[in-house]
């Protein structure tokens, strides 16, 4: 997973991140630029693929970056 800076827009504070709403318009918490988010992926016992991100700021997507496969 990787989160882009939007050059657009100011980079937020932190602080709130996992409650705001960034659906708007593509917002970071991100100054540097591109960041690699580590992720936690595993198969489950049932066959099932999970895939979370392990730095909680960055675990849910907002509308605009949701993706369905």
């Amino acid at each position: 997973m990787l989160a882009f800076f939007n050059p657009n827009r100011p980079p937020l504070p932190r602080e709130g991140i996992e409650t705001r709403d960034l659906g708007d318009i593509a917002q970071t918490i991100n100054e540097q630029g591109v960041t690699i988010v580590p992720l936690d992926v595993r198969v489950l016992d049932d066959g099932a693929i999970y895939i979370r991100a392990k730095d909680p700021t960055y675990a849910y997507p907002g509308p605009n970056e949701a993706q369905s496969f």
